[in-house]
């Protein structure tokens, strides 16, 4: 079994945008455009594998994404109930 680091994250810090891409990846292909895998975590959040290369993600992804790379986190959750980080911008849906 691998055990791995997780960051969890507030799904305020993202956009409606990068909210709908990550529904359709998790649905679709189940890959973000730079080979991080995304699954769904119930209705209202998602499981997202931490890759080193974030240039080709969208701003706000890209930023949360940084901090779990800062963190050495394996794996990045969003989830609505959890709270906002001081760490990162936040979005009105």
């Amino acid at each position: 079994m691998k055990e791995g680091k997780v960051l969890y994250l507030s799904t305020i810090h993202l956009t409606s945008k990068t909210a709908a891409l990550l529904n359709s990846c998790s649905f679709n292909n189940g890959k973000l455009n730079n080979d991080s895998r995304v699954h769904a975590k119930g209705l209202y959040g998602w499981f997202i594998e931490v890759l080193g290369n974030t240039s080709n993600l969208e701003p706000d992804l890209k930023a949360c994404m940084d901090l779990a790379n800062n963190q050495s986190c394996d794996w990045l959750i969003f989830d609505r109930e959890i709270d906002s980080s001081n760490d990162l911008p936040t979005y009105k849906w």
